[in-house]
């Protein structure tokens, strides 16, 4: 009788097995070491090659040994909290790296079965961290679920060139939430001010302190007196001041 724990070393060792044969061709890209990158992309794909979700953790500075071809990727005793990476020939190595997989799962739908009924909005296809600035390679307009309640972007130029205000991970839709607000003028900017009053207009340079839309009222630093004032934001880069007239 099969038990879970064999079939689980059974899948292992199928999987080492498969691995090892696509493994046996030399591929150059390895000769001089495996960088934390390549590292993660190729576990996300021996992943993905099993159907289990989740996201590899490597960091991008963590290097390892050169290699004559691909590394093989296999579960740690069928469990892919640990993968062990092993560099098959002559300079063989293995290195243990923990993932955050805790159990197996089937993965998420891709965008070749997603459905086809509801808004198609744009929908990222790679894990992008806080502050990246979004670009058109990071993500396709795909269609989602009609009874998902999702406010996304039907537009690609509303999303290209926006920065991310949270990690957020492939096949998710990007939402008006998930980005930084676009301020017109933004702190520690160099800014014109525009003093008006008794039918006179006289501009000096100064430095925001704060972040702003247009119309909002912020903190800003005279540099040629010092003194701090609150100002409208008038345009890009514009401050304007009622000046006192008594």
């Amino acid at each position: 009788m099969t038990t879970p724990r064999s079939l689980a070393h059974l899948t292992a060792a199928l999987l080492m097995g498969l691995a090892c044969a696509q493994s046996a061709t030399a591929d150059p890209r390895y000769k001089d070491g495996v960088s934390g990158v390549e590292l993660q992309e190729l576990a996300q794909t021996a992943m993905r090659a099993a159907n289990v979700a989740g996201q590899v953790t490597i960091s991008s500075r963590r290097a390892y040994p050169p290699c004559a071809q691909a590394p093989v990727i296999t579960p740690q005793k069928g469990k892919w909290s640990m993968l062990r990476v092993s560099c098959m020939g002559k300079s063989s190595w293995t290195r243990h790296v923990r993932t955050t997989i805790k159990s197996r799962h089937a993965l998420p739908r891709t965008s070749a079965d997603a459905p086809k009924t509801g808004p198609v909005v744009a929908v990222l296809t790679r894990s992008l961290r806080r502050d990246t600035v979004i670009t058109a390679s990071d993500f396709e307009m795909r269609a989602i679920a009609a009874t998902a309640s999702i406010a996304g972007f039907s537009n690609p130029a509303d999303v290209i060139g926006q920065r991310l205000s949270k990690n957020l991970a492939e096949g998710r839709p990007i939402q008006a939430r998930h980005l930084q607000k676009n301020y017109m003028i933004g702190q520690d900017m160099p800014v014109a001010i525009q003093f008006t009053g008794g039918g006179l207009s006289i501009s000096t340079p100064g430095l925001s302190l704060e972040n702003g839309e247009l119309g909002d009222y912020i903190e800003v630093r005279n540099l040629s007196s010092g003194l701090v004032l609150k100002g409208r934001v008038a345009g890009p880069q514009k401050i304007t001041v009622q000046a006192k007239t008594h």
